[in-house]
C-alpha cells in the first residue's frame, strides 16, 4: 500500500511541475494555444526557454526560382508545398509548378524569374 501512495504522490508532483512550467512558458510570451506545428517554427530566447515564432514567406505569383532544389515532390496545392517547406529546417525557399503539381524545395534562394507556370516563396527569418 505504501508503495502505491508514493507513486501517486510522485505523479501529483510531476503534474504540478509540468503545470508550473507551462504557466512560466505562457508568461514569457509563448504562443502555444492556437497555432499548430505546421504554422510555427522554433526560436530560442535568452531565457533558455524554447518559444514558438511564426515562419512566414514572401508571396511570389508567376515566379520561378530555378536551381538549388534538394527535394521534389508531387503535391495538390501551393499551400501544401509552402507548409512542407515550413516544416523542414533546411528549406529556405520553394517553387510550385501548377500544371505538373510539383513542389521543389530549395536549400538556398535562387534568383527569381517571371514565369506564369509557377508560384514561389522565400522563408523570412
Amino acid at each position: 500500500m505504501r508503495r502505491e501512495k508514493t507513486t501517486g504522490n510522485t505523479r501529483r508532483w510531476t503534474m504540478l511541475i509540468l503545470f508550473a512550467s507551462l504557466v512560466l512558458l505562457m508568461g514569457h510570451g509563448t504562443c502555444m494555444e492556437t497555432h499548430g506545428p505546421d504554422e510555427w517554427g522554433h526560436d530560442h530566447h535568452d531565457s533558455g526557454l524554447e518559444a514558438y515564432t511564426p515562419v512566414t514567406f514572401t508571396s511570389e505569383p508567376s515566379t520561378n526560382r530555378s536551381g538549388m532544389t534538394y527535394r521534389s515532390v508531387h503535391l495538390a496545392q501551393v499551400k501544401d508545398c509552402k507548409n512542407l517547406c515550413r516544416r523542414e529546417a533546411h528549406c529556405r525557399a520553394y517553387t510550385y509548378i501548377h500544371g505538373a503539381g510539383t513542389c521543389r524545395l530549395k536549400n538556398g534562394v535562387p534568383a527569381p524569374a517571371h514565369n506564369g507556370c509557377c508560384y514561389s516563396g522565400v522563408k523570412r527569418h
